[in-house]
This record gives C-alpha cells, sequence and structure tokens, in this order.
C-alpha cells in the first residue's frame, strides 16, 4: 500500500460514509510470513482497549485458523459515527501498526458497511 492510497483511505470524512451513521468498517490483512503476520496481530490487539476509549462501539481482531490473514472489525455509531471513526485512526498510538503496514508486503482490503433503519 503506499503512501497516497493509505492517506486516502484514513481521508477525513471517509466520502463514503454519512457522518450520523453507524456504520461497520472491516479490514482484512493477509501478510506474506509469519513474523509480519505476528507483529501486526500484537499491535492491533494493543490497540482495541484505546479504540473502545475513543469511542468505537466494537474493536475486534480476528486471525485466520490458517495462513496468515488478519481480520480488523470496527462498528461505530451515534451522531458523530464518521468522526469517531477518524479519531480512532488517527491517534498518535497507532502509528507503529500504520507504518509497519506501509513498509511490508501486505495485501489489504476494506469493507464499509453502512446500516441504515429499518421500519
Amino acid at each position: 500500500m503506499s503512501d497516497s492510497e493509505f492517506a486516502e483511505a484514513l481521508k477525513k470524512p471517509h466520502p463514503d460514509v454519512p457522518q450520523n451513521t453507524p456504520f461497520t468498517w472491516i479490514v482484512t490483512f493477509t501478510l506474506d510470513n509469519d513474523a509480519d503476520y505476528l507483529e501486526l496481530i500484537s499491535l492491533f490487539t494493543s490497540y482495541r482497549p484505546l479504540a473502545l476509549a475513543i469511542g468505537a462501539k466494537e474493536y475486534n481482531v480476528v486471525k485466520s485458523v490458517k495462513g496468515r490473514t488478519i481480520v480488523v472489525y470496527e462498528a461505530y455509531d451515534g451522531p458523530n459515527a464518521a468522526e469517531v471513526h477518524h479519531k480512532v485512526h488517527t491517534n498518535p498510538e497507532f502509528n507503529p501498526a500504520h507504518n509497519r503496514i506501509r513498509r511490508i508486503h501486505v495485501s489489504v482490503e476494506f469493507l464499509t458497511v453502512v446500516c441504515h433503519d429499518v421500519k
């Protein structure tokens, strides 16, 4: 992932997420080697308490049973959902993972799911 692609992924506000709409952000990372895989699992897992303290409704890290894929599942709601998401991802304590992701060979896929009230 290039620096410009990474910057675009953290754009404020994210263009496809309405500010006051609950949404889920799912990111998968597939890595080439065990060392990078284990390092990112450790970094992402250590961020969970901070993400929840900042205001994420959910922040979970799931590792694959086979292979080297990590899934980060985040959910946000409330009137400032997009702003809270931005605060989580721009918090300086998240920089080690962000910097590491940009410097290793990793396949990243983003999926944003916007939830609407169904009546």
